[in-house]
């Protein structure tokens, strides 16, 4: 969704401009498209919120449609005890896969924003330092933010921000703080709009950028380092568990479930029952959610 170069960009512009066609004037100043307004700019799509919610509406009624079709066609295949289901499932079948497509896209400006706020706040700490390193040279900050800005595969959405504060200035002509406060209220990190904003307080005030860039360098990295060491214990308890859950827990349960087969012979093939049951149902279902909760636990998620 997000408006790159290239074949899958000019793809969605085209349909984009063909859906605005059909549904942009019912769009364009809607509730929907205010309330996406501030979404669309903290996930740096570059799309006029009633653009984006008229091809939402136009993908929602085009995935139905197809839905509606294929749906019906594969449920013909069923056997006719099975009509009165085959009727239900290809009636509401459009109609939940219409919604879920809309309200896809609905929740992926949220999302593409916490991505981008993690990618944010595991960078910024180098990229100020970058800065620091500049500005001891005497760089200008204009000058600085377009040396960042060409290095997105090192210091990545933090450069797309200075690129954006860039365009505000090189492009719209605006002057530096009154790019640097709009890149912070469109920012999806709050560390990274309270960086811009001590940065303007700077300026305004007349301090050294240097001083001002070298003592934030300190202070994020600081926080960067006490966040990894939470991390790293949270991640040793995790492994104390695992050891106990997946190890000792299996051994335990093989070892009674065999003196349980020896005691009373009867009971065997409830046992082994127990025993598949326990080693290709639980543990699997056990370790995924056990992967699922420590990949929750990762601050940069």
């Amino acid at each position: 969704m997000h408006m790159e170069h290239g074949f899958k960009g000019v793809v969605l512009l085209s349909l984009a401009v063909e859906a605005y066609k059909f549904f942009g004037r019912r769009t364009e100043g809607s509730r929907l498209a205010g309330w996406l307004t501030n979404r669309l700019q903290k996930a740096a799509i570059s799309m006029m919120p009633s653009v984006y919610l008229a091809l939402a509406i136009f993908a929602s009624i085009l995935a139905a449609s197809v839905t509606g079709i294929v749906v019906p066609s594969i449920l013909l295949l069923l056997p006719l005890e099975l009509s009165s289901i085959a009727k239900v499932i290809g009636i509401t079948s459009p109609v939940l896969v219409g919604l879920v497509t809309f309200g896809v896209f609905m929740v992926y400006p949220d999302l593409k924003a916490s991505s981008r706020r993690a990618d944010i706040d595991k960078r910024l700490p180098y990229a100020v330092s970058y800065l620091a390193t500049l500005a001891s040279a005497g760089v200008s900050p204009v000058f600085m933010f377009r040396i960042l800005a060409n290095q997105r595969d090192v210091y990545g959405e933090v450069a797309r921000e200075f690129g954006l504060i860039l365009r505000d200035i090189l492009v719209f002509g605006r002057d530096l703080l009154t790019a640097l406060e709009r890149a912070s209220r469109r920012s999806p990190s709050l560390k990274f709009k309270d960086f811009l904003e001590s940065f303007i307080a700077t300026v305004r005030s007349g301090g050294t950028l240097q001083q001002f860039l070298e003592a934030e360098s300190e202070r994020l990295m600081e926080e960067r380092r006490v966040k990894i060491k939470e991390l790293a214990d949270r991640v040793g308890m995790m492994a104390e568990f695992y050891v106990i859950l997946f190890v000792v827990t299996p051994l335990v349960f093989i070892v009674m479930s065999s003196v349980m087969s020896s005691l009373a012979p009867g009971t065997a093939l409830s046992v082994t029952a127990l025993v598949v049951l326990f080693a290709f149902i639980m543990m699997p279902a056990g370790v995924l959610a056990y992967s699922l909760v420590l990949d929750a636990m990762n601050p940069e998620k």
